[in-house]
């Protein structure tokens, strides 16, 4: 159901935040609805910044992390990886770009 994914979706999250030492933000996330991999690659600086990350070290390293996964997932962000679409969003847009 769509519980079981919520739950997976945030422990994709929680292992996220694990893997690059930024457990500690965890319940903010969760608190913000920050609930999975495709919300954690929208979030800017200034979101970190309303959810109480005051100081600059941290939100740099969070947004280093977030860059990170973007490349991992093939996220258009400058240079991606040729010919991988995260899912059917970037057809869409061509989609609509062709129109």
């Amino acid at each position: 159901g769509s519980c079981d994914r919520c739950e997976s979706d945030f422990g994709k999250v929680d292992h996220w935040l694990s893997v690059h030492g930024l457990s500690k933000y965890a319940s903010v996330l969760r608190v913000q609805e920050c609930d999975n991999l495709e919300v954690l690659m929208s979030l800017q600086d200034s979101d970190l910044k309303d959810m109480g990350m005051i100081t600059v070290g941290a939100r740099r390293k969070f947004m280093s992390a977030i860059e990170a996964l973007k490349k991992e997932s093939g996220v258009p962000n400058g240079a991606g990886p040729a010919g991988r679409e995260p899912c059917t969003r970037g057809t869409a847009l061509d989609a609509q770009a062709l129109q």
